[in-house]
């Protein structure tokens, strides 16, 4: 289903950069709950959209017409989906981060104090042996 008549082309050229397929959500129209009585319970109001890809749903029942429920729920689930990419690139740049961080060369003073411990281990362990043999 296509995106409302009445969406801006910011909100379309926002949707089109978060790669949000349109032809893959899911519109329902359901009765609403809640305050307002008759009116809400016998109109098919609220609106619930569901985005397989990414398992979001996003269901929206500010106002009282239909198509401005819909175009609530649409600029909802861009920002949904906008902040679900943010979060997935943020995590590749941590572990990227991480990785360089860990392949790093460290500091001549840092390798030398290392390898002065390991070489103060060794000998414990080549005295252990000596006495193990007696």
């Amino acid at each position: 289903m296509p995106f409302p008549d009445d969406f801006s082309p910011e909100m379309r050229l926002r949707a089109a950069r978060a790669q949000i397929d349109a032809r893959l959500i899911e519109e329902y129209h359901i009765r609403g709950s809640g305050h307002g009585g008759q009116k809400i319970n016998k109109t098919n109001s609220c609106v619930q959209l569901v985005y397989p890809p990414l398992e979001i749903e996003i269901r929206c029942q500010e106002h009282r017409e239909q198509h401005r429920n819909r175009t609530a729920a649409y600029h909802r689930l861009i920002e949904k989906v906008e902040e679900w990419r943010a979060d997935v690139e943020r995590q590749l740049a941590e572990h990227d981060y991480l990785a360089g961080k860990a392949k790093a060369k460290r500091p001549r003073g840092v390798q030398k104090k290392i390898l002065k411990e390991k070489r103060k281990n060794a000998e414990k362990k080549a005295r252990r042996k000596m006495i193990g043999e007696e």
